[in-house]
């Protein structure tokens, strides 16, 4: 009887290690499964950024050499086919710029002017179809978008060294950008210094003024209707709890939860109304 309960513990404590043995590996091959899965995902996503970044160099050398041909194309039908390929090449170099990992704040004047090119052109292609002549203004604006293009597509140049001298150069610097949101922590990689910069250069150019929603004065014109001075957010909630639409036997609190920063600064708040066994929430 001994002799068959030792056995039998042996063969428990086999089985134990067999199957200890059975759990690690499978451990293992999880672990190694998610290793290869999240790495192909990094591998995926650079080249998402890699083919991103090219066909943003290649709109603006495209966008270059339109507004070169704008300013000697002779024709009304010519000119108007000009400038509705300048529209569709600006709009694509927009979109492609907009898939980089990059910080808004890094590449808002460059997205800019890429918009307000492509506006631009649009509003000479409207120009063009009413039989209106193109003034001697609107040549001397196009001589300067060439100029400001011409730039562009050197800075996008210094950039594309760098991009193929580190074949990871979009991935680190996608994880840099979530590294803000506590997904990852790297030291912020060159990119960010060559699209500030990119971003500076193009900021050192002349307004651009022109009969359309994006032109520099509409930007910057003072929103009509706001009179009086800068308020308070105490003044905020006192205004915001005078709009509520009361429910009699119920007290109502408000509170700033935050505040919107653009070309109307505003408040936002918050108001709660309490009453037994009842909240409600604006």
């Amino acid at each position: 009887m001994r002799f068959l309960r030792g056995e039998n513990q042996m063969r428990y404590r086999t089985l134990g290690l067999v199957l200890a043995g059975l759990i690690t590996l499978a451990v293992g091959a999880w672990g190694y499964n998610q290793y290869s899965l999240r790495k192909g995902m990094a591998v995926d996503l650079n080249n998402r950024y890699q083919q991103a970044f090219y066909n943003l160099l290649t709109g603006t050398q495209n966008l270059e050499v339109l507004l070169a041909k704008s300013l000697v194309v002779g024709g009304r039908e010519q000119a108007s086919a000009v400038f509705a390929s300048i529209w569709e090449e600006a709009m694509l170099a927009q979109a492609n710029l907009g898939q980089l990992p990059v910080s808004p704040e890094l590449t808002g004047r460059t997205a800019k002017f890429l918009t307000q090119v492509a506006d631009y052109a649009n509003t000479l292609v409207r120009r063009a179809g009413t039989g209106a002549p193109v003034s001697s203004q609107h040549w001397a604006t196009l001589n300067r978008l060439y100029d400001q293009a011409a730039v562009l597509n050197r800075e996008l140049h210094k950039i594309e060294a760098r991009v193929g001298a580190n074949g990871a150069y979009f991935w680190e610097l996608s994880r840099a950008v979530t590294a803000k949101r506590g997904v990852a922590k790297t030291a912020l990689p060159g990119a960010h210094a060559d699209f500030r910069a990119l971003n500076r250069e193009m900021q050192t150019y002349p307004t651009l003024i022109y009969d359309g929603p994006f032109s520099d004065h509409i930007e910057r014109k003072k929103p009509l209707g706001l009179t009086g001075p800068v308020i308070s957010d105490n003044t905020a909630r006192s205004r915001a709890l005078a709009l509520v639409d009361r429910t009699p036997g119920t007290t109502y609190t408000a509170k700033v939860a935050g505040s919107v920063e653009g070309r109307i600064p505003a408040y936002r708040v918050e108001i709660t109304g309490r009453r037994p066994g009842v909240n409600e929430r604006h």
